[in-house]
This record gives structure tokens, sequence and C-alpha cells, in this order.
């Protein structure tokens, strides 16, 4: 176990996540703790990745991609480390986010909170994962990015194995740039099986943006709270969907709960949407949504009234099964409901599946 005093390079340039010599400082296996301050500015922000090794150095090559690796926040006196945006530039990375993972095989980022409050200057999220295998966030708050309008979390296409958020607060991110999320995983262009994972978590307050939006060949969201809200102050809406799942693919969302509250203009009223940009044909299609609970704070998701809905399968919206519907085997079960109003909608509106309550709202 090392112990740094900075994340990236350092006022020194000679941090554990130097990109210039980012070869050697890492092996498989590698723990590095960091200790509870707020590191901010120029050269603090790190760099997780192989590089080409400096032609000067000996045995210069390609490095080994970094593997197995952790990197844990410390708590002392009830408070951990913070890695913090700030407003200028980071000659360590490459802008893409605030930490920026590019061809790792196994991390664990745990136990430091990210802090994109009042920083400009990313092009994508707060933490940025390309070109990797098997990512995990556990035990951290990833918050303040839409100072920026950016995603909290962004996966791009290059990723394998499994990104998985596993109790992790996401709030205040998202905005006009995409838009951007609270959380947007692209689908693996090398991993049939590629798959995000959210368990023990909580979303919420996402400017324009959604609560979560997948589009990996398998989604799995299990123990977790999307939280819809009202829009905050200085937005223009609040989130779009909950969890969207545009290309369809293997997906599970069990015991979890939903919130939808009146978003705003810019903004939709379903909860979770399935294979409404076109079902993948390239992928297997299967939906399990069991034992949640939806709720709707308020019956319309706009001034023009158009209601909140739980479900949205498919575009236009179809009852799973019907000859309407693509054909994916669909199971949606045990699941309570509460708030909506369902006179005068269409069955693909009206969708709750098998052994359900529905507790209806009014728009009285």
């Amino acid at each position: 176990i090392a112990t740094f005093d900075n994340i990236g390079a350092g006022a020194s340039g000679d941090g554990p996540f130097a990109r210039t010599h980012v070869w050697n400082r890492i092996e498989p296996g590698d723990v590095f703790e960091v200790y509870p301050a707020v590191y901010e500015g120029p050269g603090q922000m790190p760099w997780i990745g192989p590089l080409a090794r400096n032609a000067a150095d000996a045995g210069a090559g390609v490095a080994q991609r970094p593997t197995n690796v952790t990197i844990r926040g410390v708590t002392v006196n009830g408070r951990r480390p913070v890695l913090r945006m700030g407003t200028t530039g980071d000659y360590n990375i490459l802008g893409h986010g605030l930490i920026e993972v590019d061809g790792v095989d196994g991390l664990t980022w745990e136990n430091i909170d990210i802090d994109g409050t009042d920083g400009r200057w990313v092009d994508r999220a707060g933490f940025f994962v390309a070109n990797s295998r098997n990512v995990t966030l556990r035990n951290v708050r990833v918050h303040g990015f839409q100072d920026s309008q950016h995603n909290g979390v962004f996966g791009a296409g290059g990723n394998s194995g499994t990104l998985h958020l596993d109790n992790v607060r996401l709030y205040d991110n998202g905005g006009w740039d995409g838009p951007a999320h609270n959380v947007y995983v692209n689908a693996s262009d090398r991993d049939p099986n590629f798959t995000l994972k959210v368990t023990d978590s909580w979303s919420s307050a996402v400017n324009v943006g959604h609560l979560l939006k997948s589009r990996a060949q398998v989604t799995v969201v299990e123990g977790t709270l999307l939280q819809g809200t009202d829009p905050q102050p200085g937005w223009d809406c609040a989130e779009s969907f909950g969890l969207d799942v545009p290309n369809g693919g293997r997906v599970t969302v069990r015991n979890n709960v939903f919130v939808k509250a009146k978003a705003g203009s810019c903004a939709n009223g379903v909860l979770f949407r399935y294979g409404a940009e076109g079902m993948d044909n390239a992928r297997l299609h299967s939906v399990e949504v069991s034992h949640n609970t939806f709720v709707a704070a308020s019956p319309v998701w706009d001034d023009a009234g158009h209601r909140n809905m739980p479900l949205g399968f498919y575009y236009p919206f179809a009852v799973p099964g019907s000859a309407d519907a693509p054909s994916a085997p669909t199971t949606v079960t045990a699941n309570r409901f509460e708030g909506f109003v369902t006179a005068d909608l269409d069955a693909g509106s009206r969708y709750r599946g098998t052994d359900f309550i529905d507790i209806p709202g009014s728009l009285g």
C-alpha cells in the first residue's frame, strides 16, 4: 500500500497517476490510499491507464495495462477525500473527465468523492471510462457537473466486462450538452455481454438529462432510488426519464424505488423506458421488472397536463407480447404503482404486468 499527498501529477510532477510516467508507478494488484483533503488544481487530476514509455527511458516500450488496481479513500474523523474540478484545465489529462480511466483491466475507485461544482473545462463527465474492463465505483458521491453541463459518469464504447456503481450518490449533474445525464453508458463494441450494474445507489436532481441511461448490452439496477424532482433553481427542467434503456438488451430492474414529479416542459413523463430508439438486432433481449415501487409525486410532468407514466415499452408504447411489440421475453410482476392516472390512456401506457398493486392518483 502506497501513500501519496496528491492524486494526479502533483505540483512536482511525481504523483502516482501522472501521465508522463504512469508506466512505472502501477503494478498489478496495487492499492493506493488517499487521505482526507480537497484535491484541486493543475496536476491533481488522475490519469489511470497505460501510456507509451518515453524513448529516453531504459526499456522503452508500451506500458502494461493497470490491472486490478484499487484507489481507496481513507476516512478520518468522519471525513473522506474529495477530488474537486475547479475552474482551470489540467495538463495531466485529456479533458474528457475529472478522472480519466482509459485502458484499465480491473479498477476500484472507492470512498473518494467527485465534485464538479463551479467547474467549466471537462468535455464529458466527472468519471470518464473508455477501453477498460471491470471498473467499479463504490461508496462515492458524484455531483456538481451541471455547472459544466456534463454527465456525472460516462462510459465510452470500448469497455468490456462490468461497469459497477455500488452505493454511489449522483446529483446535480446533466445539462444541454447532448443532453448530459447523471449516468450515461454506451454499448460495447467488443463485448456482447458488457454490463452496467447499479446497486444500492441513489440518483436524483439531474438537469435536463436522465437519472440513468444505458445502451449497454446488459443492464442491472437493484436496490436503488431513482428520484425525479421538480426543476431546481436555474434549470429549464428536471430529469427527462428515470431509467432509459433505448436499444433494448438484457435488463433486470428489481427492488428499486422510482419517483416522478413535475419535471417541466422539456422533460418526459416515463420512469422506465425500454427499446424506444429501436431494438439492436445484434444483441439478445429480455426484461425483468419486479418488486419495484413506482411513485407519481405529480400526476403530470408539464403545464400542458401530459401524464406521468411508470413504464414505456418500445415506441409507440406497446404491451409486451402483443402483436405491436418486438419479440423479447418480458416479466413484469409484483410491482407497486402509486399516484398515476390511467383514465383515457392507451393499453401500452396503462401496462402494469401481473400481480401488481395500483393506487391511482387524480387529476382533480
